[in-house]
């Protein structure tokens, strides 16, 4: 299986005792496919807590190709070993590790 980085987007249904209806909240990061180690400790820390309650959440991820717009998100600058400091290197890293996806976005829902 191969694991690769992608652009991760994270949408939470959250409820409160002093917000019956709800609120939503998205967040947009780099993750780890297959594995999504961010998605799973911010769906555990959020499970933990006393005062919110975890409706539902959604998330989607698009692979990192050469021309995938990375404005706003966190770089990687050593990923197993691999310099990726310059961007140049960087671009070369995520071409490689970005063969497996094609352009379509990938869709997974989850529901409590």
């Amino acid at each position: 299986m191969k694991v690769d980085a992608v652009i991760t987007e994270l949408e939470f249904q959250l409820e409160t005792q002093t917000s019956p209806y709800g609120h939503y909240v998205v967040f947009r990061f780099v993750d780890v496919f297959p594995y999504f180690t961010k998605v799973n400790e911010m769906v555990s820390e959020i499970e933990k807590r006393q005062d919110v309650y975890l409706v539902n959440y959604e998330m989607t991820y698009t692979g990192i190709h050469e021309d995938t717009d990375m404005t706003g998100l966190e770089r990687i600058i050593n990923w197993k070993g691999v310099d990726c400091s310059t961007p140049k290197q960087r671009d070369n890293f995520y071409m490689k590790k970005s063969d497996q996806f094609n352009d379509q976005k990938q869709y997974m829902i989850y529901h409590k």
